[in-house]
């Protein structure tokens, strides 16, 4: 075999896989928005940040300057969490586009 045929199978070999990957990854992004059409949680943390957004509009500045306090005196592991379960909720893949 020569140098040109194994470097036509190389390639060859790397599209079949990028596009077993594109395919494997499009069936995992179906079957997550199956599974998100009944979930909640998106509309939760929506709701969640407009209530964040819109408390200075309501509330007085001692009880904003009283809940920023509290939210920054929470431990690290905790803000990770929330992260997480935000990024979670609105999928990664929007992460990974921002990302680029």
């Amino acid at each position: 075999m020569s140098i040109k045929d194994k470097a036509v199978d190389a390639l060859d070999n790397m599209k079949a896989n990028r596009e077993a990957d594109a395919k494997r990854d499009s069936l995992w992004e179906m079957q997550a928005l199956k599974d998100a059409a009944a979930s909640w949680k998106d509309e939760l943390f929506t709701v969640a940040f407009i209530v964040i957004l819109l408390a200075p509009l309501v509330v007085s500045e001692s009880q904003l300057q009283v809940a920023v306090a509290f939210y920054g005196g929470l431990p690290l592991w905790l803000s990770g969490c929330i992260g997480g379960a935000v990024s979670a909720s609105f999928g990664i893949s929007v992460w990974k586009k921002f990302k680029r």
